[in-house]
């Protein structure tokens, strides 16, 4: 495979970004909107937790800023939700119960194509915004030209009870190329979460929404998939307040699950297709820096999911995958990406040889792993 060949999805795409007019700085008051389409769409995807979601929603109904619409998918079909069931008086809210489950990335897609809003974002059953979330990404967005893409950093807190509101100044967005943010979103100089970022809905749809990585409903790794696909764009613009709160607890299934075959799959999977981002000519001198900052990332959260089982030789599980993600990079021989993308790799082995040898805290690893 020559290195340089790009599919013709990939050209497609290439041609087609940065293609939207400005939005207007006007804010217009919900009479007004009534008959019109609203700024943002915000979609929810839920399953059966209809107190985080109170709390989600109360954030969302909060925003300083007022033309949106939220939407919820509800994939819980024994219990419909209403506004009414959920003491919600919003008129901006609506509900979706669907008469079977979807499952979660569906869900993300029938609310994606449900949406009216010029730009979309999906938020999580159990996660919440700063009041000024929408207000300071629509600021950037003016500021800006229009970007397609408006990514905030994030804070962490723990439990299910409602926490207690933070003061939050506004955010200061700065503008990158998607080369520059990628380098440093890899090198931990700015967080993102990748589905919680704010994209004009013209770019989902031409991306075509979540796609699953593995044999599952669930859309495992396709936020890190966002981030890197984000590379590829001539401006990405990121806002350096923790605008968004993500939540741990023991409900959550990323904290709880460690289905190695499954993360083994879409790590694979993941790897492939950020190699044919990673090669493309925005983003090729940059390979080996990328290619080796997401493989230590593969190999240190395959060795998070091993240990969550605690037998003593559990963590030994991470040998296979380790060589299994080598096979990945069989698709760059014959380039000089290969030589590069071998490098990352031994570097990944060196930061699983210390996770396996270190006793190291595995909450400490776990946020890390949120980071990236």
């Amino acid at each position: 495979m020559n290195d340089s060949d790009a599919s013709p999805h990939q050209e497609n795409f290439a041609r087609k970004r940065d293609v939207m007019e400005p939005p207007t700085s006007i804010h217009h008051s919900d009479s007004e909107n009534r008959g019109s389409a609203p700024f943002f769409s915000i979609g929810i995807t839920t399953y059966n937790r209809p107190d985080l979601l109170k709390q989600t929603l109360d954030s969302i109904s909060a925003q300083t800023f007022a033309d949106f619409e939220a939407i919820v998918g509800n994939d819980y079909a024994e219990e419909p939700l209403s506004a009414e069931l959920l003491g919600i008086t919003d008129p901006r809210i609506r509900f979706e119960n669907y008469p079977e489950n979807l499952g979660e990335a569906e869900n993300m897609n029938a609310l994606l194509a449900r949406s009216r809003g010029r730009y979309f974002t999906w938020q999580n059953d159990d996660d919440l915004y700063a009041p000024t979330f929408l207000e300071d990404v629509h600021a950037t967005l003016v500021k800006f030209d229009a970007p397609t893409c408006v990514f905030t950093s994030y804070e962490l807190f723990e439990g299910a009870g409602c926490p207690e509101p933070t003061d939050v100044v506004a955010g200061t967005g700065t503008v990158f190329s998607g080369r520059e943010f990628l380098r440093r979103y890899f090198s931990g100089a700015l967080s993102a979460i990748g589905c919680a970022g704010v994209y004009s809905r013209e770019y989902l749809h031409l991306v075509g929404g979540i796609k699953v990585l593995g044999d599952s409903h669930r859309p495992l790794y396709t936020e890190y998939l966002y981030l890197i696909r984000a590379g590829l764009e001539a401006r990405v613009v990121h806002i350096d307040q923790p605008l968004i709160r993500y939540r741990t607890h023991e409900g959550s299934w990323g904290g709880t699950t460690a289905d190695l075959p499954l993360y083994s799959q879409v790590g694979g999977n993941l790897l492939n297709q950020s190699i044919d981002i990673l090669k493309m000519p925005e983003l090729r001198a940059d390979f080996r820096e990328n290619i080796s900052a997401l493989l230590n990332f593969l190999v240190s959260d395959f060795f998070l999911k091993c240990r969550m089982d605690c037998r003593p030789l559990c963590r030994l599980r991470a040998l296979p995958y380790f060589f299994f993600l080598k096979s990945k990079l069989n698709s760059l021989k014959g380039s000089t990406l290969y030589w590069q993308a071998l490098m990352g790799w031994a570097r990944a082995g060196m930061t699983l040889a210390w996770c396996m040898a270190t006793q190291f805290s595995l909450k400490s690893l776990l946020r890390s792993r949120c980071v990236g």
